[in-house]
């Protein structure tokens, strides 16, 4: 609840923008505790590109990648973990 992509009608091929409910660092921090890779928080992205400048920018998206090399065990785990923060 409280995902969505950033661009619905776009199509995508294995990466895809994702605005979240929470700051995108703090589910990228939590969900590494289990060993899951959330995605790349796109405040980090934007600090590289825009030399800090806007420290809001990016900070509640996620770039989500999934390739073959994922399963749709490791898919469902990622999704399972972001419905359970708060």
């Amino acid at each position: 609840p409280g995902y969505k992509l950033v661009y619905p009608k776009a199509p995508f091929f294995k990466e895809f923008l994702v605005e979240t409910p929470l700051p995108a660092r703090r589910i990228f921090d939590k969900l590494s505790e289990q060993q899951i890779l959330a995605g790349v928080p796109m405040d980090a992205l934007a600090q590289v590109g825009n030399a800090g400048k806007s420290a809001k920018a990016g900070e509640n998206q996620l770039l989500i990648a999934v390739t073959e090399s994922r399963t749709r065990e490791e898919i469902d785990a990622l999704v399972r973990a972001l419905e359970g923060l708060k």
